[in-house]
């Protein structure tokens, strides 16, 4: 999952993370500027650089205004909405790579071969989608994934036209150590190091939050909002390059206990936020 957005404190981020949230609330696309005013302010911002943010998400497509009852409102545009539909899909790509983590594993790599046309914008696309899925580059145009996806790759040959591809399903023999094999590949140093960090400073939160997300006082200062943002960037940005290997092939695994973090540490943030978003129609 290629994050869309390209900080985590930008203002498209923000807006879309809330419009996402107040939907899922409220199944309702657009916001007062009174509410978005209130809103952002949690998130230490002051009045001239929420407008500036507006103007420039109207000015980006993302949102669109209009005035009802004098009152200025701002509403999703479809560009808006399909930059939430997509973050969402590299979330739930995640959480459909991790439930494969622990099923059965027959041994088998799945290989496919592509040859990209000229076209970089659907280049970049395709490698996106295949990273979504799990995929991870070997070298040039080699892909491999311990997970058998023929429909998902046919969806893609078949959305983008693509002509060349090699298909293989089968046993990977390596002439090297496996270990040092697959840490060339995916780099586990380096996620291993980003995951314990993830946890050094989320796992305390979450034992501070456990005793003060159901206090009125935590839940009507909206505090909840601003720190699911931060945790939902921060173990995303990591988890979009974690291919997510089978149990079996990589038993010890600092995903595991992040993730967990993750989980129980968003359904309570989520919980107080939700109460919060409610206060506002």
């Amino acid at each position: 999952m290629k994050l869309i957005l390209r900080k985590n404190d930008s203002a498209t981020s923000l807006l879309l993370f809330i419009f996402n949230n107040y939907y899922t609330k409220n199944l309702k696309d657009s916001l007062k500027l009174s509410s978005l005013l209130s809103i952002l302010k949690i998130f230490d911002k002051n009045e001239t650089a929420i407008r500036m943010s507006l103007s420039r998400a109207v000015k980006s497509g993302f949102l669109l205004n209009c005035k009802k009852d004098n009152e200025v409102i701002y509403k999703l545009t479809i560009q808006g909405n399909q930059a939430i539909q997509a973050w969402n899909e590299g979330v739930q790509s995640y959480w459909k790579r991790y439930i494969k983590r622990y099923q059965p594993w027959d041994g088998k790599w799945y290989y496919i071969y592509i040859e990209f046309s000229s076209d970089k914008k659907q280049k970049i696309e395709i490698i996106d989608k295949l990273q979504l899925l799990g995929f991870s580059l070997i070298n040039t145009n080699n892909w491999i994934c311990p997970y058998y996806l023929k429909n998902e790759i046919n969806e893609t040959i078949g959305k983008y036209n693509l002509k060349c591809i090699i298909e293989i399903l089968g046993e990977m023999n390596i002439r090297k150590d496996m270990t040092e094999f697959l840490d060339e590949v995916y780099k586990f140093d380096i996620l291993r190091k980003k995951y314990k960090d993830f946890i050094n400073i989320y796992e305390p939160k979450l034992l501070q939050t456990k005793e003060i997300y159901k206090l009125d006082k935590f839940v009507d200062s909206g505090q909840a909002l601003p720190l699911l943002h931060e945790l939902g960037w921060e173990f995303f940005t990591i988890a979009s390059d974690d291919p997510v290997l089978p149990n079996q092939l990589f038993p010890v695994w600092e995903a595991d206990k992040a993730s967990s973090i993750m989980k129980e540490f968003r359904n309570l943030l989520l919980e107080a936020s939700l109460k919060y978003l409610n206060k506002f129609d």
